[in-house]
């Protein structure tokens, strides 16, 4: 298996997050999780920020985080495994003043929720890409201050940090370098 690219991982994993929906017995049966999936760049993500904070339905925000090798050199053969990682920045829908966006309530789920759809759904997950799977590696509770800097409790996220598997290559050790897709 030779590397992926990191476009077409995002891009991949863009399609799924547009394609999950609430499960059964949920008060949203049915509905879209996101409304809004967009993907950003690390050197974007303060503009990722001030967006999320512009749209009022639920957001997930896909960066790319960097990549990671794990190198196995045997006299002259490299086998070079990639690891990328990916931060979803998740949150719930704008509420009234004085209702929190975290728990939600009857006919909103609120972000402590509807993250445990969203691990759930992409844990493991190949995204369509053979050997290219994603695992979650740690999560964090976000509140949004707003322009004044006190803490809007109408706007609560969810910070994923995801691991995704992006191949190997075996690389060949010469004068010129050389690569054979494994």
């Amino acid at each position: 298996m030779s590397w992926r690219k990191t476009k077409t991982i995002l891009d991949a994993l863009k399609t799924k997050l547009e394609s999950l929906v609430f499960p059964e017995g949920h008060a949203l049966e049915g509905d879209a999780i996101f409304k809004n999936v967009r993907l950003y760049d690390i050197p974007d993500l303060e503009k990722a920020l001030m967006d999320l904070l512009e749209f009022e339905d639920r957001i997930c925000l896909v960066v790319s985080g960097g990549d990671f090798w794990r190198n196995d050199q045997r006299g002259t053969s490299i086998e070079s495994h990639r690891d990328g990682e990916i931060i979803l920045i998740m949150s719930d829908q704008d509420y009234a003043p004085g209702k929190s966006s975290f728990f939600g309530d009857g006919t909103k789920p609120g972000i402590i929720n509807f993250k445990e759809d969203v691990i759930s759904a992409i844990a493991g997950e190949t995204i369509g890409i053979r050997g290219c799977s994603l695992v979650p590696l740690e999560g964090v509770s976000l509140r949004f201050a707003k322009e004044d800097g006190k803490l809007d409790s109408s706007r609560e996220g969810y910070r994923l940090f995801l691991n995704v598997n992006m191949g190997t290559e075996n690389l060949e050790l010469s004068r010129g370098a050389s690569r054979t897709h494994g």
